[in-house]
């Protein structure tokens, strides 16, 4: 998809979303610990926070806001524009992680039962489970703490424009079951496997390198 189009889609999805019921225009949107939210949340400049073992039966979506769980928290879905997904141990999405251009990250016992994507956001998920895929464009990957991918990792093509390499961190005892594909033929993308890390699928258009951990991000680095 053209970066024009993502664009456009998201200006879309927002316009959905604002004709959404549980809707914030500048104010954040906050489930207290335990508390249990019927339908969907949604905010435009605000952030959403989901207390402690707290469950919305429904979808987070934020167009510039945050979206963040904390343990045990439940959704049925968690998405954002311009913000960040921060998703706590044994946290459990029931669908889909999306965010266009923040980062993704999770902590140890968490379940996406769905697909995480992003545009331009990294993807940082450790101890956890994907059921189904991961999709980015721009995003670094990191899997760790024995994290599993149920289906594929999949860098997509990006029409237009030079493109900085890609790098997928599969460490500490993480696997994908399925494929690592790399879309864009004029991208370079690096797949480091270190600690047990294993991809039981097929790899295609990228460079795997075994046995090479890699050296933290600074602060701040997409």
């Amino acid at each position: 998809m053209r970066p024009t189009k993502r664009i456009c889609l998201a200006v879309a999805v927002a316009a959905l979303w604002l004709g959404a019921c549980n809707t914030s225009i500048n104010a954040p949107i906050d489930i207290a610990d335990g508390e249990t939210s019927a339908g969907d949340l949604n905010t435009v400049n605000g952030s959403i926070s989901l207390g402690r073992e707290s469950h919305v039966r429904g979808s987070c979506r934020s167009v510039n806001g945050n979206v963040e769980l904390d343990d045990g928290a439940r959704a049925s879905g968690v998405a954002t524009v311009n913000g960040t997904i921060r998703i706590g141990a044994d946290a459990v999405i029931e669908g889909d992680a999306e965010s266009v251009n923040g980062r993704v990250s999770t902590r140890a016992g968490c379940t996406i039962k769905g697909d995480v994507s992003t545009v331009n956001g990294s993807i940082d998920l450790r101890g956890t489970r994907v059921e189904d895929n991961i999709h980015t464009v721009n995003g670094r990957v990191s899997l760790q703490e024995q994290s599993v991918v149920g289906g594929d990792v999949v860098i997509k093509d990006q029409v237009g424009g030079s493109r900085k390499p890609l790098e997928i961190e599969i460490s500490g005892g993480s696997v994908v079951e399925g494929d690592v594909i790399n879309e864009d033929d004029d991208l370079t993308v690096r797949v480091y496997l270190s600690g047990g890390g294993k991809i039981l699928g097929r790899t295609e258009n990228v460079e795997v390198i075994q046995d090479q951990v890699r050296l933290p991000k600074a602060r701040g680095a997409r």
